[in-house]
C-alpha cells in the first residue's frame, strides 16, 4: 500500500520490478521502475527526479490517478463482484 498512498498523495515514485509493485508503477508513465538490487539506476533515478520538476509533477499527477485502482474501495467491489457470482452459480 506505500505505492498507492504515495501516489495519493502526488508524490512522485521510484520503486523495484518486484511483487506488485509493476502493477502500480507504470515505468516513464506515472513513476520508475528499476531492477531491484540496481544501486546505479537508482542513484540514476533518483537524480533524474531531483533534477526535474516538471518529471516530479507528471509522475505525481499521474499516479493520482492510477491510486484509484488499488484502494481499499475498489479491492471490495472486486472481491464483493467474485462472491456475488459464486452465490449466482450456487442458485
Amino acid at each position: 500500500m506505500v505505492v498507492t498512498e504515495a501516489m495519493a498523495a502526488r508524490t512522485a515514485v521510484i520503486g523495484s520490478q518486484v511483487g506488485g509493485i509493476p502493477l502500480q508503477i507504470h515505468n516513464e508513465e506515472n513513476g520508475l521502475l528499476i531492477p531491484p538490487g540496481d544501486i546505479g539506476r537508482l542513484s540514476d533515478a533518483l537524480k533524474d527526479l531531483v533534477m526535474s520538476e516538471e518529471r516530479r509533477k507528471e509522475f505525481a499527477a499521474a499516479g493520482v490517478s492510477k491510486s484509484y485502482d488499488f484502494s481499499w474501495e475498489t479491492v471490495y467491489d472486486s472481491y464483493d463482484e467474485i462472491y456475488q457470482a459464486v452465490v449466482a452459480e450456487k442458485e
